[in-house]
């Protein structure tokens, strides 16, 4: 990248042809939503775009309950989704399976997937380009 958040790069074509770029300037986002269990495995799940709310954490919820056939104790922060009325009742309705404990609000240093978080930051891996898909 040049100093001005540009791309640099050499565009490249045969004389007399006009050069295609196949990559946009334009910012896209990738939501993740992660958890790592006790043993140290990663479950996520990825939504392009958006916002997360009740509805996209109890997707996320559903998905931590399919990949496990026990009991999935949550450890969450204080975002206002994590209890929010529908994620009680979704909670409610899974017999005990589901089980949530929040965080302090002050305590996120102490929550495992931070070090997700901090990982994909460090990685860089949400700065990574995605090529442009023509059919948008």
């Amino acid at each position: 990248m040049d100093g001005a958040g540009g791309v640099e790069g050499v565009l490249g074509a045969p004389v007399g042809e006009t050069p295609v770029i196949s990559r946009t300037g334009d910012r896209k986002s990738v939501l993740m939503l992660s958890a790592v269990s006790a043993q140290g495995k990663l479950h996520f799940m990825l939504q392009q775009g958006g916002s997360v709310d009740s509805k996209v954490f109890i997707e996320f919820c559903r998905k931590l309950l399919q990949d496990d056939a026990g009991k999935v104790f949550l450890i969450v922060d204080n975002v206002s989704y994590h209890d929010s009325k529908a994620v009680r009742r979704f909670v409610a309705g899974t017999d005990g399976r589901l089980r949530i404990f929040f965080l302090s609000p002050y305590a996120s240093d102490t929550n495992p997937d931070e070090w997700v978080w901090n990982n994909v930051k460090t990685a860089q891996i949400g700065r990574k380009m995605m090529g442009v898909d023509p059919s948008e």
